[in-house]
């Protein structure tokens, strides 16, 4: 069995390949959701539907980026589906398809296995964008809250 790792120069870490493609997919994952979060929150800024109130940008933030999420799931499940060759299937059929076993495996199969997590991995990080939204929009309206209190920082903890 050949482990493929990588070296990052001028230190000691020794990384194997698949964690290394793992971290920096994470990493490209998270600036992805961060940049849309804060594209998303620049546009409704601008646009003056919410005027000059933090708090309801932050509502209007977290809804919208919940919606556009939702949306997506709904779009890339249903793609993962149809790659999967669930869809358009009565039960019955889907039920000779898992008797009869796994098909011999194909550089088809490889392809579609990569794109399956591709896009369960933009499903994932679209529940973390509107985790962001929400998590954004609680600690604004906390600190709303608690500004008009004689002491805001004992309100907030």
């Amino acid at each position: 069995e050949i482990h493929k790792t990588l070296h990052v120069p001028g230190t000691s870490i020794v990384l194997d390949a698949e964690r290394a493609r793992e971290i920096i997919t994470t990493f490209t994952s998270m600036t992805a959701a961060w940049s849309f979060f804060f594209a998303t929150r620049w546009l409704l800024a601008i646009s003056g539907v919410v005027g000059d109130d933090e708090t309801m940008l932050g509502i209007s933030l977290a809804l919208a980026l919940s919606v556009v999420s939702f949306m997506w799931v709904i779009f890339l499940d249903w793609k993962h589906d149809e790659i999967r060759g669930v869809t358009h299937k009565t039960e019955h059929e889907r039920a000779e398809l898992v008797e009869a076993g796994p098909p011999e495996a194909s550089p088809e199969d490889d392809k579609s296995k990569r794109i399956e997590l591709a896009l369960k991995r933009i499903i994932g990080v679209c529940g973390i964008l509107v985790g962001f939204g929400w998590e954004q929009c609680f600690d604004g309206a906390v600190a709303a809250a608690a500004a008009p209190t004689s002491h805001p920082i004992l309100v907030k903890c």
